[in-house]
């Protein structure tokens, strides 16, 4: 054991470390998402965020673990937490920065931001509208990397086809 991890520097076994703690946490927090039990994950969630924020090693798994957090808390629907943390965080900027911007984390925190926007009871008309500028980029990005009939092209065009309802509904124009 001591030769093998002699090949390994400390930060990455750390790393390592990290990475499946997080991936064992996530695990249960979805399990027991799938189970109904939503404020059981978001106390794992809300955990694990503050972990890897508090730990500042890698901005990967802090980004990962905040996605988390983020989707649960829409799942629950609290979409003005979500929406103020994930502008508090800087978070679409960062991951594209982390991620990239046609990676499938960044593509996903950015629907799930949108998501927020439309649905929180605060939601002004300028949310609405950014809330459609991301969800039309996250389209074309979806199409133009997975291709139209991969199932992230077709979600990005159903969430964007939702927000234009929701919109015109509240007597906006998308056009």
């Amino acid at each position: 054991m001591g030769v093998a991890l002699d090949r390994y520097s400390g930060h990455q076994v750390l790393d390592a470390v990290l990475h499946n703690m997080l991936v064992v946490q996530s695990n249960l927090a979805n399990t027991y998402q799938q189970l109904g039990r939503f404020q059981d994950a978001l106390v794992i969630h809300r955990k694990s965020y503050a972990y890897m924020l508090e730990s500042g090693e890698n901005p990967r798994y802090t980004l990962l673990a905040l996605f988390n957090l983020a989707n649960t808390l829409t799942k629950m629907g609290n979409c003005a937490e979500v929406v103020s943390l994930l502008r508090d965080e800087d978070a679409l900027s960062s991951a594209e920065s982390v991620f990239g911007p046609e990676d499938p984390h960044t593509l996903t925190i950015s629907g799930t931001y949108a998501t927020a926007l439309l649905e929180s009871p605060g939601a002004t008309r300028d949310d609405m509208e950014k809330a459609i500028e991301i969800l039309e980029k996250a389209e074309r990005t979806s199409r133009r990397v997975s291709g139209e009939g991969h199932y992230r092209s077709l979600e990005a065009v159903r969430d964007l086809k939702s927000a234009r309802v929701i919109l015109g509904e509240c007597g906006i124009s998308t056009d």
